[in-house]
């Protein structure tokens, strides 16, 4: 009886000891994966890998940017636009409005006053160049140089982009909201807006105009600034990008 006894007091006594095998850590009382072996389970890394990630993606989403804007592939383009803007537009209307309402159109003339011929302005570049990424969680900014023939550096744009499973650029908004073939067209609120702000800022004298606010000109909805006291109309491109 005696031996029996003192056995059962052993075993209250004791504590099990769980033992992990490699890749695995002792994390509590269990075992947990430690596949890059820096002592933390790899669940608990899930959070920095996603930020590693979003970084890595902000930088390669901005080179393949740079490339479908010098290459003109408007189609790629559009892929990029935030979804609120895709709602707006269709892949049809923004590629075909696109070169017009970015570059312009240009006209030339005979001798006798008459259209000689017409047709879209080349991009005002020769070349893009990723100048500067700037990520901060799920938004970011990509600043591309504008470079001559010579690679000489002409100007920088900066666009900005949120990230929401990728990364979408927020641009472009004078070919989603204010593209027009006809003037009729232009009667929507973004346009509006953006019109009494520039007309505003340009001129503080030449509010939009009552009647006849807007004109479709090169596919882009302008603005129609009217000074009162000078009866004079002033035809300016909404400041929309």
């Amino acid at each position: 009886m005696r031996g029996i006894f003192f056995c059962l007091l052993i075993l209250v006594a004791c504590s099990v000891t769980t033992v992990c095998n490699e890749p695995y850590i002792n994390f509590a009382d269990t075992c947990c994966l430690d596949q890059n072996n820096n002592s933390v389970c790899d669940r608990d890394d899930v959070q920095v890998v996603e930020e590693e990630d979003s970084q890595l993606t902000l930088l390669s989403s901005a080179a393949v940017f740079q490339e479908v804007l010098d290459n003109e592939s408007f189609e790629e383009i559009y892929t990029f636009l935030l979804p609120s803007l895709q709602a707006y537009i269709s892949s049809e209307d923004f590629v075909a409005f696109y070169p017009s309402v970015r570059y312009g159109k240009y006209v030339t003339y005979t001798g006798d006053g008459d259209v000689a011929g017409e047709g879209i302005n080349d991009k005002p570049w020769t070349g893009l160049v990723v100048a500067d990424v700037i990520e901060n969680e799920s938004e970011g900014k990509v600043t591309l140089s504008l470079t001559n023939r010579s690679g000489g550096e002409i100007g920088k744009i900066n666009y900005s982009f949120l990230f929401d499973e990728q990364w979408y650029v927020d641009a472009f908004k004078d070919v989603v909201y204010a593209s027009c073939n006809d003037v009729a067209e232009c009667n929507r609120t973004e346009v509006e807006e953006a019109c009494r702000t520039t007309c505003t800022k340009e001129n503080k004298h030449a509010p939009l105009r009552v009647d006849r606010p807007f004109m479709c000109k090169d596919n882009l909805c302008n603005c129609v600034c009217y000074h009162e006291d000078q009866k004079i109309s002033y035809v300016i491109k909404p400041n929309l990008k």
